[in-house]
C-alpha cells in the first residue's frame, strides 16, 4: 500500500469502527497480494479467487482486532497461508504440498472460533444466494465467483450489460433483505455487501 504507517493505522482504525469505504480501500490495496500468494500455492485461479474472498471475509469478521496489526503486508500472507493450510488439510494433501517449504499449521489463533464464525457467515450468505431467482443467481455467480465483468457476463448470457448490472443490483438488494429478515447475525458483522461486486 502506497501509504505511510500512520495513514495505514488510521485506515485500520476506521475499519475497526465499521467503515466499509475504508475496508474497500484495504481490499483494493491488498487483494492482489493475497491472490498472488494463493495462486502460487494452489495453482488454480478459481481457488485463489475463493481464498481472496475468504481471507477478506475473515478480516471483516475480526475487524475490531485490525488496529493491533503493525504491518498489513506482512500479516496478510500469514492469514492467507493459514487459510490455505486448512483447505489443504481438509483435502489431505497439506504435507505433500507445503512440507518441502517448511510450512507448519501450528500458528493459529482462536482457529476454532474463527472457523465457526466464518462457516456460519458463509452458510448464511450461500443460503441468501440460493434464494435468488435463477437469472439473478446466474449473474451473481458469473460476476462474483468467476470474476467476469458485466460485459463478459452479458456476452455469455446473450443479454445486455445493462441487464446484467440490473440483475446484480437486484441480487444484492435481495441478499441484504434476506440477511436482515432471516438471520440473527447483524448485517454489520458480515463482509460489506458492496464488495460482492468485486
Amino acid at each position: 500500500m502506497e501509504k505511510g504507517l500512520s495513514d495505514e493505522r488510521v485506515l485500520l482504525e476506521k475499519i475497526a469502527g465499521g467503515d466499509e469505504d475504508a475496508f474497500r480501500v484495504l481490499f483494493n490495496a491488498y487483494r492482489n497480494l493475497v491472490y498472488t500468494y494463493a495462486l502460487r500455492i494452489l495453482q488454480s485461479k478459481d481457488a485463489a479467487e475463493d481464498v481472496v474472498q475468504d481471507v477478506f471475509l475473515k478480516l471483516w469478521l475480526k475487524k475490531h482486532d485490525l488496529p493491533e496489526i503493525s504491518v498489513v503486508d506482512a500479516y496478510l500472507p500469514i492469514v492467507t497461508r493459514n487459510h490455505i493450510l486448512k483447505i489443504l488439510r481438509r483435502k489431505g494433501i497439506e504435507t505433500q504440498t507445503l512440507g518441502a517449504a517448511g510450512q507448519h499449521p501450528n500458528d493459529y489463533h482462536n482457529e476454532t472460533q474463527d472457523l465457526i464464525e466464518y462457516n456460519d457467515t458463509k452458510r448464511i450468505l450461500e443460503h441468501a444466494i440460493d434464494k435468488l431467482p435463477p437469472r439473478q443467481q446466474m449473474v451473481y455467480r458469473l460476476c462474483h465467483r468467476e470474476g467476469l465483468s458485466y460485459d463478459e457476463a452479458a456476452l455469455r448470457l446473450g443479454i445486455s450489460s445493462l441487464t446484467v448490472k440490473t440483475h446484480m443490483q437486484q441480487a444484492l438488494r435481495s441478499i441484504r433483505h434476506f440477511l436482515k429478515n432471516n438471520t440473527d447475525v447483524g448485517i454489520s458483522s458480515l463482509l460489506p455487501l458492496s464488495l460482492l461486486l468485486l
